[in-house]
Order: C-alpha cells, then sequence, then structure tokens
C-alpha cells in the first residue's frame, strides 16, 4: 500500500487515473448498453444476444490492427482516430439503429472503433513510474481497472433501466470522450 501512495504522488499520476478509470469504465458498460438497448428497439434476447456477439467480434478481430497503429504512430494518432469514432458509433447506435440489422451493423461498427485504450495506458504508467516502481504502478493500474470493471455493469444497468437505454449508450460514449480526452491532454501522452 505505501508503494501505492508513493505512485499517486507521482508528477502526472492524476492525468493517468482520471484519463483511464473513464474509459476502462465505458468498455465495461459497452456489452450491457447494446444489449439492454437492441432488447428494448426489437424486443428480442436473441438479436441482443447477436448485436453483442458482433460488437465483440468485430473488435476482437480488428484488435491487433489497432495496436500496431499505436506501435507505428504511436499513441496520440490512434487515439485521436477512435477515441471520437466510438463516441460517433455509440451515439449512432443510440439513435439510429431501428431494425436488427441496423443494430447489428452499428454495434459492429462500434466494435471496428474501440480505441487501443488499454495498450496506450500501460507504457504510460512505466514511464511515469520508471523502473523501480514499474511492477507497483502496473498493479494499481490493475486495481483500476477491476474497480471499473465491476462498476461499469451496474452503473449501466441502473442508467438504462432506470432511465432509458439510449441515455445507457450516450453515458457509454461520453465516458470514453472524456477519459480519452483526458489521456490526450496528459504530458505523457503528448510526449
Amino acid at each position: 500500500m505505501r508503494q501505492y501512495a508513493t505512485i499517486v504522488r507521482l508528477p502526472g499520476a492524476w492525468w493517468l487515473i482520471l484519463g483511464a478509470f473513464p474509459g476502462r469504465l465505458s468498455f465495461s458498460m459497452s456489452t450491457l448498453a447494446i444489449f439492454f438497448h437492441v432488447d428494448s428497439i426489437t424486443d428480442s434476447i436473441a438479436s441482443a444476444g447477436l448485436c453483442v456477439g458482433a460488437f465483440g467480434l468485430v473488435s476482437s478481430l480488428t484488435a491487433a490492427f489497432r495496436g500496431s497503429l499505436v506501435d507505428r504512430f504511436g499513441q496520440t494518432g490512434p487515439l485521436l482516430t477512435f477515441v471520437p469514432a466510438y463516441t460517433t458509433s455509440m451515439i449512432a447506435l443510440a439513435w439510429f439503429s431501428h431494425s436488427t440489422w441496423s443494430c447489428v451493423m452499428l454495434s459492429g461498427l462500434a466494435g471496428l472503433s474501440c480505441p487501443p485504450f488499454n495498450m496506450s495506458i500501460r507504457p504510460l504508467w512505466q514511464e511515469l513510474a520508471g523502473p523501480e516502481l514499474t511492477r507497483a504502478a502496473y498493479a494499481f493500474d490493475s486495481v483500476l481497472m477491476n474497480v471499473a470493471s465491476m462498476a461499469g455493469p451496474a452503473v449501466v444497468t441502473g442508467i438504462s433501466l432506470g432511465s432509458s437505454t439510449r441515455t445507457g449508450l450516450v453515458v457509454v460514449a461520453f465516458t470514453m470522450l472524456a477519459g480519452g480526452s483526458v489521456i490526450l491532454a496528459s504530458p505523457q501522452s503528448r510526449r
């Protein structure tokens, strides 16, 4: 725990914390938000499952490509491209999905536009913490990731079922936009 306190006090650590958490929260909410929205539009759990599958499949199949863009060009360009694309695709799914097929297409588009977020965050922690604190920084980052993974489904369920499924998708979109904007504005990312 002492090392975690040291990491939090490092210059620039709060940029990473305040950027990484909303971005990861967005990812942890995305599949449930898609499921609830498609189910409400189509009144079909099968269609909702198909859309979640399209999102996950396209995201998985294109992850290596998106990662290679970070390797080739650094993180700024890919994040500047994929964060707004992901935000736009989630908003498009919220407002322009009217049938099973439009939901599947827009879900696949959202999967295609997933930002290379985690692969951009880890090198920033390594740079910030230096070799002596890298392991502790990664452990701290894993804690943040797990908290986001646990909180996201509860948050999006409450929003989608308590307000509207469209609102759930909009929250997914804007949490990614907020997290991506903070990461892109951080001094570590700009370097």
